[in-house]
């Protein structure tokens, strides 16, 4: 089932095992954020991954992520081995576990809709009787670049589960 919660469709969730999975990534540590910065930081971040993969002779593994955290980010591309570190980018393994995954589209580049999204995945989690255990991975399936009206944007979801 579908459920639509501030124009951002959410599919139900699916719970996947996935594998350990090398990464070159960046990582921002900014206590005091503001999402406009950050989002403008993020696309800087899996820019400069993406050259350092490409200059490494690295293949890839899947489209870009984000890992918002506490007290920062990380945003970067899974590889098919482990990278060398290079400027701000480091190679890093995104950890094997369970997830609660999720696809939504839609236009989620304001706040408000930003949190819809964690919500309405939190709610699903739930009532599937899981509790998140990790930072949510935000999986980018749609270059902004390449297809510029947002609400033909793709996402999915991994939110860490135990449960």
């Amino acid at each position: 089932m579908s459920t639509q919660q501030a124009n951002v469709n959410v599919t139900s969730i699916v719970r996947k095992t996935l594998s350990d999975q090398p990464v070159l990534c960046v990582r921002s540590t900014k206590a005091d954020r503001s999402a406009e910065t950050d989002w403008c930081a993020v696309g800087e971040a899996i820019g400069e991954a993406w050259q350092a993969h490409e200059r490494q002779g690295l293949a890839s593994a899947g489209p870009p992520y984000t890992l918002f955290l506490d007290d920062g980010w990380e945003a970067g591309v899974p590889v098919d081995r482990s990278g060398a570190p290079e400027g701000r980018v480091i190679p890093a393994v995104l950890p094997r576990g369970e997830v609660a995954s999720a696809y939504f589209s839609g236009n989620f580049w304001d706040m408000e809709k930003f949190e819809a999204v964690i919500a309405n995945l939190r709610t699903q989690i739930e009532s599937a009787g899981l509790e998140p255990a990790g930072p949510l991975r935000w999986i980018w399936l749609t270059a902004p670049e390449l297809t510029p009206d947002p609400d033909n944007h793709y996402t999915e979801l991994h939110w860490p589960v135990k449960g």
